[in-house]
């Protein structure tokens, strides 16, 4: 998991962390947390096209859901048709 999507309370604790260390407890607004660090790439990194088929699989995905999951949205507001009766209101 690349260190930009995490807190940066976690990324400070992993940044400190050996491979295959366990951190002490860290609290967030969620809870309490534990981190593992199991492995650790260097920026840069190639790795090989089995290891990342899966993720690059499933970001592909989660993109066009979004893109069509954008288009309906736009749609459904260009075609709805919508009326108030603010006049009608007594202050």
């Amino acid at each position: 998991m690349p260190l930009n999507v995490l807190p940066d309370n976690f990324i400070r604790t992993l940044k400190r962390m050996k491979t295959g260390a366990v951190s002490k407890p860290i609290k967030t607004k969620d809870g309490y947390h534990f981190l593992q660090l199991l492995d650790l790439e260097k920026k840069g990194t190639i790795r090989e096209l089995d290891l990342v088929k899966n993720q690059i699989i499933f970001r592909i995905k989660r993109e066009r859901r979004e893109k069509e999951r954008e288009r309906l949205l736009k749609e459904t507001k260009n075609n709805a048709q919508i009326q108030t009766y603010l006049s009608k209101i007594k202050e």
